[in-house]
Formats: C-alpha cells, structure tokens, sequence
C-alpha cells in the first residue's frame, strides 16, 4: 500500500515538473486574441521612414475632417494609440505638454485611437483633458495604413513635404526625446 502511493506521488510530482517545465519554455504571442481564437500572428515591422505618408481619413471629437490632404504642407505628430495601452496613457500628457503645447501652431498633432470607437474616447477624454485633435478608429484602418496595428504607441513625424522623417515604436523617456528633436528637425526643414 506504502509503495503504491509513493509511486503515485512520484508520478504527480514528475508530471507536474513537466508541465511547469512546458509552460516556463513554450513560445506565445503577446497580443489581445480573441478567446477561443487562433493565436495571432504578429507580422514584422516595416519603416516608413523616407516614404510618403499612408493616406487616411477621419473626424476628430470636435467633428473635424482630417486627411492626409488637409494636413499636407504642415509637420505632423501622427500617435497611434489605444485606451487600454498603459505606455500610450502614460505618453498622452507627455505629447500635450511637450509637442503640442510647445510647437503649436506650427506642428498639427493627430492622436489616432486603435479600435476606439468616438464615445469610448470621448469618455476616456474627461480625464486626462487632450486638446489635440483624436481620431477614432474602430476597424483599425488608419493604424493598418501605418503598420500600427499591432504594435502602440507608434508615433509617426511627418514633414511639410508628405514624407515620414522619423517613427517610434513604444514609450520611454529616452524615445520621447528623441522624437521632440525630431519634431524640431522637420520643423527646420523647409
């Protein structure tokens, strides 16, 4: 009896070593899936840097129309963000206070909401009080045009000319500078 339930035990605890041992080394995908779903595909990232800007359309929370059109001869901050995305809520105040505040008029700053419908971002607004421009994107075209579909923030500087000069994926202190210096070489270029 002794013997059966020390082989039991040993049993228990040697598939347990193996499944922790399978879950600590198996590969996943870091990403919102649906559940029940496949696990999603993460495509590789492709710069945009030296090519014209992705054309998009939408409507700000104030009922503004931005294009690509409308904003051609302007620098641009384009944002690619989401609600649920803690870095992109952290960096949100940052671009306000430090781009926006700081080089308006002469930089257009457009925030766009990854899978965020205009109510979401309306109530989500109430809180941190952005004054640039937010755009909804509830089917995530405008993200998909810049490659930001799988991957926020990504912020995008785009020259008076239409190009891209400069893009960031993510959000640290060190990134953020970078692209303020960014924003102020498109600002120096004619």
């Amino acid at each position: 009896m002794r013997r059966t339930v020390l082989y039991i035990s040993l049993i228990v605890i040697a598939a347990a070593a193996i499944t922790m041992y399978w879950m600590a080394h198996r590969s996943f995908a870091v990403k919102r899936a649906m559940i029940g779903g496949p696990i999603p595909r993460i495509p590789p990232h492709e710069s945009l840097i030296g090519r014209m800007a992705p054309d998009f359309a939408g409507v700000d929370q104030e009922g503004r129309a931005i294009s690509t059109a409308s904003l051609r001869g302007q620098v641009v901050m384009l944002n690619v963000w989401a609600t649920w995305c803690k870095p992109c809520v952290e960096e949100l105040p940052r671009i306000e206070k430090e781009i926006w505040r700081r080089f308006q008029p002469r930089v257009v700053v457009v925030g766009v909401a990854l899978g965020e419908r205009p109510e979401r971002i309306r109530d989500f607004n109430r809180q941190l009080k952005l004054t640039f421009p937010l755009v909804a994107d509830p089917d995530s075209k405008i993200s998909r045009r810049f490659g930001a579909d799988h991957r926020i923030p990504q912020t995008f500087v785009i020259g008076r000319s239409g190009v891209v000069a400069y893009e960031t994926i993510g959000y640290d202190a060190q990134h953020f500078d970078r692209l303020a210096s960014a924003v102020e070489r498109a600002l120096a270029q004619p």
